[in-house]
């Protein structure tokens, strides 16, 4: 457990969407775990409904919460 929550709000491609569920994630120093990722509205005030990503597409966003 953390001693205070996080949250982590992460992008990844357009063309590959994450529905919210369980992932598997593997780390060379954690190990593996599983996270629960869910899919967020981008920041419009800071204009992140406009990034692209580096494969062309729009980004999408993704949090994941430790607690």
């Amino acid at each position: 457990n953390f001693p205070t929550p996080v949250l982590l709000i992460f992008s990844g491609s357009g063309n590959r969407l994450l529905a919210q569920d369980n992932y598997l994630v593997r780390h060379p120093v954690l190990g593996q775990q599983i996270w629960f990722i869910a899919p967020v509205m981008p920041d419009f005030s800071q204009g992140q409904h406009l990034q692209l990503h580096p494969d062309g597409s729009r980004c999408m966003y993704y949090q994941a919460f430790f607690s």
